[in-house]
This record gives C-alpha cells, structure tokens and sequence, in this order.
C-alpha cells in the first residue's frame, strides 16, 4: 500500500477522502467541489498537499479562505 493510501486509511478523513484512493490522484491535479458547503473536503485535501483543490458553492454569504491555502468561492458551476 502507497504512503498516500495508509495515511487515508490511517486518518480519521471522511468518506470522500477515502473515495479518492481509487483514482489515484496526484498532487498536482485540480479538483473541483461543487456545492462544498463551508469546505471541508477541500480543507482536508489542501491538508494532503492537494493545493489545486477549490470549492464552490452558489448558497455561501461570501467567499471562504482557510490559513492553509484552500478556499470555497461563492459561484455556481456556470460561473
């Protein structure tokens, strides 16, 4: 098993994270989370080193930028 793939199975990530591992993602590809909510699944990636990972989500007050680089901008998939 990869090292990506025991720190997945060793953290306490939720079902998203873990639903990754098959596409064996690398660091340098961006992902997109539509209809993210306050980010935490985009948090979670910027913390594995996933800094190509934005969020989106049309139903924020405004946009949300988290100390360790992610952010969740107030737009919908059109935008």
């Amino acid at each position: 098993m990869s090292p990506f793939a025991k720190r997945l199975y060793n953290s306490e990530n939720d079902f998203k994270i873990k639903s990754l591992l098959p596409l064996r993602p690398k660091k340098s590809d961006k992902i997109l989370d539509v209809g993210s909510g306050s980010g935490d699944f985009v948090y979670s990636l910027h913390s594995l080193g996933y800094k190509n990972a934005v969020g989106i989500d049309p139903f924020l007050k405004k946009n949300i930028s988290y100390p360790n680089g992610a952010y969740i901008l107030k737009q919908d998939l059109f935008e």
